[in-house]
């Protein structure tokens, strides 16, 4: 599988503002169909950059736990990627973001989603077209057509924000749904 060495790729430390790791992302990559998908920062957290180059990922992901293209960073930034992914989260209590599940601080700017974007709809979830959930987190120039479906908290572009700020800058929902299954 194309990204599954970097799914198990090492965090990457940082020296004071300096990120010590950093990958470019050179070709497209089609992904298959993986069950259980495991992402990018599922084990430990990724604190590195990520360039995707304006290359596109797709595949069909699914997982029984929390689940996007990176599964959880910290301070990382993640640029530059599309992703045409169908991704399902197939849990309740669980996070599914279209690139990242799970943002705490740093950036994802440039990034486009054109996939379908999917969380247990009977439960107690976080989908979004972009990040799922972000605390603290820059999220900037970033647009999303992916259909979105899911239990509690929904967005087309971040589904939700805890505890600290999140900053939206230049971003679009464009032509995708929005399906929200539970009602207050």
């Amino acid at each position: 599988m194309p990204m599954t060495w970097f799914s198990k790729a090492p965090a990457s430390p940082t020296n004071g503002t300096t990120k010590t790791i950093a990958f470019v992302l050179k070709n497209d990559i089609h992904l298959g169909s993986i069950d259980p998908w495991v992402g990018v920062g599922s084990t430990t957290t990724f604190t590195g950059i990520f360039d995707g180059g304006g290359k596109t990922i797709t595949g069909i992901l699914a997982r029984n736990n929390t689940i996007g293209i990176f599964e959880q960073s910290t301070d990382a930034i993640i640029e530059n990627l599309n992703t045409g992914c169908v991704i399902s989260g197939k849990a309740n209590n669980i996070v599914v973001g279209g690139i990242i599940a799970t943002m705490n601080g740093g950036i994802v700017r440039n990034c486009h989603n054109m996939g379908s974007i999917n969380g247990y709809t009977n439960g107690n979830n976080t989908v979004g077209g972009i990040v799922g959930l972000a605390n603290g987190a820059t999220i900037e120039n970033c647009s999303s057509s992916a259909n979105t479906s899911g239990g509690i908290y929904i967005g087309g572009i971040l589904g939700r924000s805890a505890l600290k700020p999140t900053v939206l800058s230049d971003v679009r929902y464009y032509k995708g749904s929005l399906t929200c299954a539970n009602t207050f």
